[in-house]
């Protein structure tokens, strides 16, 4: 066992034949999710070519939104409308993409698929 938190470094030799699933990662402690986890009041989801990004706690929504392709390339970027509620229209081909929601608090990313 090696506690990354108390000791960063960890060095190992491997040789081409070694069995790729040699090791097995824990995560805990501070970093784990647990069911003291806060639910996010953002949600993000997609209805044929159309975004809609909601703010569930009835806050208004201030920051902005990036919209990605798969290959990563930012193809919408733009202010929230300072509402609760908004609503974008993608000019995209059929696929999935990723919006990402940047607030003062926090930021927040799914994927959706666009039709």
């Amino acid at each position: 066992m090696q506690n990354l938190m108390q000791n960063p470094v960890y060095t190992f030799f491997s040789a081409t034949n070694d069995d790729g699933a040699r090791f097995l990662l824990h995560f805990g402690g501070a970093f784990s999710i647990g069911e003291n986890a806060k639910k996010q009041s953002i949600t993000v989801y997609a209805s044929g070519n159309t975004v809609y990004i909601a703010n569930t706690s009835g806050n208004v929504l201030k920051g902005d939104v990036y919209v990605y392709n798969t290959m990563g390339q930012t193809i919408l970027q733009q202010k929230l409308t300072g509402e609760n509620q908004m609503k974008i229209t993608l000019n995209a081909s059929i696929g999935y993409y990723l919006v990402k929601v940047v607030t003062n608090e926090n930021a927040y990313s799914t994927k959706v698929f666009v039709k």
